[in-house]
């Protein structure tokens, strides 16, 4: 009898963190240090169930190429996104549609503010994003 029970609450309980995971694609544009230009385009993915994996790649516009980062996001919408090879890390706070924190070098003597806010991103706009994210990651995993 109680197996009857049981069975219901699990998939319930499966459906509640499936619901939770949150997975897509955000594109954000604003500046570092109150004068720097950057976009940074974030992807989420759950190819396992209830794992999420984030990719994410930004550039100062107009001075640098894509550049690759290991992103990680906690229950609090807090983000640490740092640059391969180590070269820098933002730690960001999401709220709404505004990221916001700072870039720290990697010996810690320089932090910078980041303030982002989030662009709408059309079907276009997320094709030329994912490749730029293909190729940065091709470019940094190449043998």
């Amino acid at each position: 009898m109680k197996i009857k029970y049981l069975l219901p609450a699990v998939l319930l309980c499966s459906s509640i963190s499936r619901a939770a995971t949150v997975t897509g694609s955000w594109l954000y544009k604003g500046k570092v240090d109150g004068k720097m230009p950057v976009t940074l385009y974030i992807n989420a993915t759950d190819p396992c169930g209830g794992h999420v994996i984030y990719d994410a790649i930004y550039k100062y516009d107009g001075k640098s190429r894509w550049l690759s980062l290991n992103a990680e996001v906690n229950e609090k919408d807090d983000y640490c996104l740092t640059e391969s090879g180590f070269t820098g890390v933002m730690i960001l706070h999401r709220n709404g549609k505004e990221l916001k924190g700072v870039w720290i070098s990697p010996n810690r003597k320089r932090s910078l503010n980041v303030v982002l806010q989030q662009q709408l991103l059309s079907p276009e706009e997320k094709q030329r994003m994912e490749q730029a994210r293909e190729q940065a990651a091709y470019e940094l995993n190449d043998c």
